[in-house]
């Protein structure tokens, strides 16, 4: 009985003598909160474990003809871009005075396969609306584009 006693008392005082202490988990990955400093070493172990391969690509071999029709491409995109770039200087310079303010009432044509029928037009109101602002009208004969632009009025400066 005595034996027995001891070992109770023993037992109980290991267990009165263990303390719980309160779990707490801190992020190491800086991208959910953790130390930016850790985001070398995660990358590292990352792809040291990473096993997959890219795929490798397939080179293609093109055949003279192709080339020569990849060029011929390359050559319509270049002269396609070259006028349309022209284009917009042209509707640019004559739509905006030289200070940036726009002309109202300007009105553009243009005739791009010389048939005597307009192929783009662009049309800008003769005054602003309520809010201050100028509608820009733009055809190609078969859509419809408005652009409402701010209207910028200068002061007019006396000499």
């Amino acid at each position: 009985m005595r034996k027995m006693s001891l070992t109770f008392t023993l037992l109980t005082c290991c267990i009165a003598s263990a303390q719980a202490t309160e779990l707490t988990h801190r992020f190491i990955d800086p991208m959910f909160g953790g130390n930016s400093g850790n985001g070398g070493f995660i990358l590292s172990n990352a792809q040291a474990q990473d096993t997959s391969v890219a795929p490798k690509t397939p080179t293609v071999t093109l055949t003279p003809e192709q080339k020569f029709q990849a060029n011929i491409d390359k050559f319509k995109l270049n002269l396609q871009n070259s006028i349309l770039t022209k284009l917009t200087s042209t509707s640019t310079s004559q739509l905006f005075n030289s200070n940036g303010t726009i002309k109202l009432g300007s009105n553009l044509s243009f005739d791009l396969d010389n048939d005597g029928l307009p192929d783009f037009t662009v049309n800008i109101d003769n005054a602003p609306d309520s809010s201050g602002n100028v509608a820009v009208s733009v055809s190609d004969g078969i859509t419809n584009t408005v652009l409402s632009i701010p209207s910028i009025v200068l002061p007019q400066t006396t000499q």
